[in-house]
């Protein structure tokens, strides 16, 4: 094994390397939770700022695209921000003069600068950076193939192991530590709701930009779908023939992300209820937590960046990637399954606010969980008996997603 030079790095059980002037140490409550229940202290929440364009700034930034040199330290950062938000630091490090720059533009309120926190995941680095040891087994806990060979291992090695050469020593060493459950979200109506009309909006001036036509999402019944199959439905509505709609899709879906990237407003304060302290528990324990959305897929990481929630999810399933929901929820949970994210016998549950979020975990045999929060009313969602039907995720306890 490596040695670490005294006075360089901390190390706990399991734990990435770091300078001691960002320490952060994890505690181990059971042998098979090493690399699950981990709990960072204050040290391990990040702070900064990140930069997005005001109404204003995108105006400017037309402009200055025609009229400024290629080294305008002002042009470029607004042309950097044209395609999403930034953090100061990496605005800083990419483009010369770009503190000057920055400053000037919030004070002409061209840019508009959020304060954000975000919880380091340390499950998402390489398994070269990790390290583990076992800390003690509780009674009576059940082991599976996986788990039996690894504390094998561990019991006749004492110690602190790399996991990537335990990987190499011990078959599935990884599977052995992969969490125990998955809990996968929508979106809209289930973490945030009351958004706006923008993303509606993208839709209509994709369809417009690419084929021309003018085109409605007025009498769709839109919550729940897939935003694919609403941008089909608008076209037929519009009298679009089927060959028109099938050459001309990839270019509006394009364009459509296109569009509401430089047009999503602030979702902080459109967050629904206990969605953040939720997250934040399912964080801190490493359970696994993706997304499952109809939204495409820069219009639902968009949403989620501007909502404050990004830094949450390690991966999502979006409307381009499957037919129907049934499908995103069976690509969602393969993933985690191929990537040893999550245990094959994990249990998975679906957060959702419409009969098709009931629909499609019922189909992928996941944990039905719904809540009221969006369109959807009470009687409806209990007519499609889910396992479990909230007001809001405040009354969901974390026992029932593991």
């Amino acid at each position: 094994m490596d040695t670490v030079p005294e006075g360089s790095y901390l190390y706990c059980d399991v734990s990435l390397p770091v300078p001691l002037d960002l320490p952060f140490t994890y505690a181990l409550p059971d042998t098979l939770e090493v690399l699950r229940s981990m709990l960072p202290l204050a040290a391990e929440i990040r702070s900064g700022k990140v930069y997005s364009l005001t109404d204003a700034g995108r105006d400017a930034a037309r402009q200055l695209v025609l009229d400024a040199g290629p080294e305008d330290p002002v042009a470029n950062v607004l042309r950097t921000l044209e395609s999403r938000s930034l953090s100061a630091a990496y605005l800083s490090k990419k483009l010369p003069l770009a503190d000057k720059a920055i400053r000037s533009l919030e004070r002409k309120g061209f840019i508009v600068a959020e304060q954000i926190q975000a919880e380091r995941d340390p499950l998402r680095a390489a398994s070269g950076n990790l390290r583990v040891e076992p800390s003690g087994q509780s009674a009576g806990q059940k082991l599976n193939k996986a788990e039996r060979e690894l504390m094998a291992f561990l019991e006749l090695h004492p110690g602190s192991h790399n996991l990537k050469d335990l990987e190499s020593t011990v078959r599935n060493a990884g599977a052995g530590m992969s969490a125990r459950s998955l809990v996968l979200f929508d979106i809209d109506g289930t973490l945030i709701r009351r958004a706006g009309p923008h993303h509606r909006q993208a839709l209509v001036e994709a369809v417009r930009h690419v084929t021309e036509l003018d085109t409605t999402t007025e009498n769709i019944p839109v919550h729940g779908m897939l935003d694919r199959d609403i941008l089909m439905q608008m076209m037929q509505r519009a009298g679009a023939p089927d060959s028109l709609i099938r050459e001309s899709m990839p270019a509006i879906v394009k364009r459509a992300q296109a569009v509401y990237v430089r047009t999503c407003p602030n979702l902080q304060k459109k967050t629904c209820p206990g969605v953040r302290r939720l997250l934040s528990r399912l964080n801190r324990r490493g359970i696994p937590v993706a997304l499952v959305t109809g939204n495409l897929t820069r219009i639902g990481w968009k949403k989620m960046e501007r909502a404050g929630l990004r830094q949450y999810f390690r991966f999502g399933a979006f409307a381009e990637m499957a037919e129907d929901r049934i499908g995103l929820v069976r690509i969602a949970i393969e993933r985690a399954r191929q990537r040893r994210w999550v245990a094959e016998d994990a249990r998975i549950s679906l957060i959702g606010d419409s009969p098709n979020d009931i629909i499609a975990a019922r189909q992928n045999a996941a944990q039905a969980i719904a809540v009221y929060t969006g369109i959807s009313t009470r009687e409806e969602l209990q007519a499609h008996a889910p396992d479990v039907l909230l007001e809001d995720l405040r009354s969901l306890k974390l026992e029932m997603l593991v």
